[in-house]
């Protein structure tokens, strides 16, 4: 995928957008189908000039609200640019109020864009535009009879990947109590060609928000800390009276705070090894006004788990840190999690490899032998120095089985934490392939299109992307991790897309 200019690339990315342009033909409000395809005659227009007035005739309001018209017309220009001409493909899914289509790029990509639409005004309430999906022929793969050809058929669909150069890492899979199958391809350095095995650590990026948000709930569980405390409570000293005084646990948790994100501007043009303790990054957002009263909707928030950090080293008089490795890996018993300092010779710690970039450098500045090394570049000038509660740390696949295991026994906490941390705090969503999706404290959480409950996290960044999936009523999980943009979620949807019905 070729980058958008944000600060962070999610492998799966929702937008804004629109339902025709106003020179195109009029849409029919109750015709879905209808909708979609004059979102893609939108898209392959191309004229910049006709965003704005489009997006705020065709807007549903408090989308127009939501974000800065520039940001607004700033995807419009990004898809336009990434994508090219797009022609669609088929319809996955439809109703009333939604459809789903598989939509062929100009790039030879394929995306699933499943398009939102408010029945009573027919205008756009959103796009989910995922652009990790799979052509037509293996979207539409058999289901898996039992384990045996569950296994076969995610090795052979990984090896597939690996061979066009667009997975390098590893996965591990189990289902009905068995560990089903594991895999390693690719390599951890290209400098050296030190290839990645099983116990090769991978960044976790967000998936670290699991761990915050388990440590919160132990404090819960100890009487020490209430879901519905405000901020102030325990960090009195906290520089912004807004989340002092309007913000509570509860909203940080569940992403509805009304805060914002570490990745600001003056994070992207700084020297990183500035921000090797996360207290550093608080200085880049703690001044920022609330975007919206906390509770009124969900809006995804790195600084709201920073702020969690600080309250569990002020609950437990322990660096944020220390108490991670004493009471969530320490009993979980991995040994190969941590938040390192990449500047520290780390054992088996992959690197990340990105075709993505913050900014394009002009043509001029590569020479010609730099251009015959291909198009992967290492992400190390790009991301943190070292992770912290909102992501950033590193695992292995081992590790991640080894933190599903502790979580759903009763290892780390109990069941009626574990609960309250995977029920969807807002109303979820439904997929264009019927599933479910939404969003509890620190963990995701829904249903495959299968019906099958999971919960769990994912992390991505330039040359990052982990998944983890766990399945407590198949006693399984499926985790993959990759040192690659966007090569970890199509192992783990391709999985979940095959799985087998339980015996």
């Amino acid at each position: 995928m070729r980058h958008i200019n944000t600060p962070i690339m999610l492998f799966t990315f929702c937008v804004l957008v629109f339902a025709s342009l106003a020179n195109a033909r009029p849409i029919a409000q109750s015709d879905p189908e209808d909708i979609l395809r004059s979102w893609v005659e939108v898209i392959n227009a191309g004229d910049a000039t006709q965003y704005e007035p489009f997006i705020r005739e065709h807007f549903a309001p408090r989308l127009i609200e939501a974000y800065p018209m520039s940001d607004h017309v700033g995807m419009f220009e990004e898809i336009r640019s990434d994508y090219g001409t797009l022609t669609l493909h088929s319809i996955r899914t439809q109703t009333d109020d939604r459809i789903a289509g598989l939509i062929h790029t100009e790039q030879d990509q394929w995306l699933l864009v499943t398009l939102y639409v408010d029945p009573e005004s027919g205008k756009l309430r959103g796009v989910g535009l995922d652009d990790g999906v799979d052509s037509p022929d293996v979207m539409d793969a058999p289901k898996a009879t039992d384990l045996d050809s569950w296994s076969q058929s995610i090795q052979a669909y990984a090896s597939g990947r690996a061979e066009k150069d667009q997975f390098s890492g590893t996965l591990l899979m189990q289902l009905d109590g068995q560990e089903v199958t594991q895999g390693v391809w690719g390599e951890a350095s290209k400098r050296y060609h030190v290839p990645n095995n099983l116990d090769t650590k991978f960044n976790l990026g967000s998936m670290n928000k699991m761990f915050t948000a388990v440590c919160i709930a132990q404090l819960v569980q100890a009487g020490k800390l209430s879901y519905e405390d405000l901020v102030g409570k325990h960090l009195p000293d906290y520089p912004n009276s807004e989340v002092r005084e309007k913000v509570t646990i509860h909203h940080l948790l569940s992403h509805t705070s009304g805060m914002g994100s570490h990745f600001t501007p003056e994070f992207i043009e700084s020297a990183k090894d500035r921000y090797r303790d996360f207290h550093t990054y608080v200085d880049l957002f703690a001044d920022t006004e609330l975007a919206f009263e906390p509770g009124e909707r969900f809006s995804y928030s790195n600084a709201g788990f920073f702020v969690m950090g600080l309250i569990i080293e002020a609950l437990s008089d322990e660096t944020y840190y220390e108490y991670v490795r004493t009471n969530l890996t320490g009993p979980a018993g991995m040994t190969n999690t941590d938040c390192y300092d990449l500047d520290l010779p780390v054992p088996n710690l992959a690197t990340g490899y990105t075709q993505q970039q913050f900014d394009e450098p002009e043509r001029e500045d590569h020479a010609d032998w730099m251009d015959a090394l291909g198009s992967w570049r290492a992400n190390t000038l790009m991301h943190s120095v070292k992770g912290g509660p909102a992501g950033g740390g590193y695992s292995t696949v081992r590790d991640l089985g080894l933190f599903a295991k502790a979580l759903t026994d009763g290892t780390l906490i109990n069941a009626k934490q574990l609960k309250i941390l995977t029920t969807p705090s807002m109303p979820v969503e439904p997929g264009g392939d019927g599933s479910t999706r939404g969003y509890g404290y620190g963990f995701g959480c829904g249903t495959l299109a299968n019906g099958t409950a999971y919960f769990g996290h994912s992390g991505g960044f330039p040359g990052i992307n982990s998944v983890l999936h766990i399945y407590p009523e198949r006693n399984g999980f499926a985790t993959a991790m990759s040192n690659y943009d966007g090569g970890a979620s199509p192992i783990v949807s391709h999985a979940e897309r095959v799985m087998p019905e339980q015996k």
